[in-house]
């Protein structure tokens, strides 16, 4: 009984049918990610309805957000002084919501999210006083 081999094999009690050959059915993953993508892109679709997205070309000035922590060991807080710095020129403009430019030699790219365009102040105004 134990260890020992089987005299008769269940394919000689049992009569099986022969299966032929079926389609496999589309993988159950693939399924999942294409609806997981479609549901994704509507999400993004309807929350970017109407978003005003920011259009820059090469040759625009442009501040840069600088994320500095502040330190309670260093006694430093950052909070409260200006969050963008320089006034860079765009080197090149990409597809994929980014920016090249150069700083100090090097070329850096940065997200469109931690960028802001820069205005120039108008000199030219002038106040009156009565």
């Amino acid at each position: 009984m134990f260890g020992e081999k089987t005299k008769l094999s269940i394919s000689k009690l049992v009569v099986f049918p022969k299966h032929e050959d079926l389609k496999k059915p589309p993988d159950i993953i693939q399924i999942v990610m294409k609806r997981s993508k479609k549901l994704a892109d509507l999400r993004n679709a309807y929350k970017d309805r109407d978003k005003r997205f920011p259009q820059y070309n090469v040759g625009d000035q442009i501040l840069i957000k600088e994320h500095r922590l502040s330190s309670a060991e260093d006694k430093e807080t950052h909070k409260l002084f200006l969050i963008y710095h320089g006034q860079y020129q765009i080197q090149a403009v990409h597809d994929n919501n980014t920016v090249t430019i150069q700083i100090n030699g090097s070329h850096r790219t940065i997200n469109f999210k931690n960028i802001k365009r820069y205005y120039k102040l108008v000199s030219g105004v002038s106040q009156t006083n009565n």
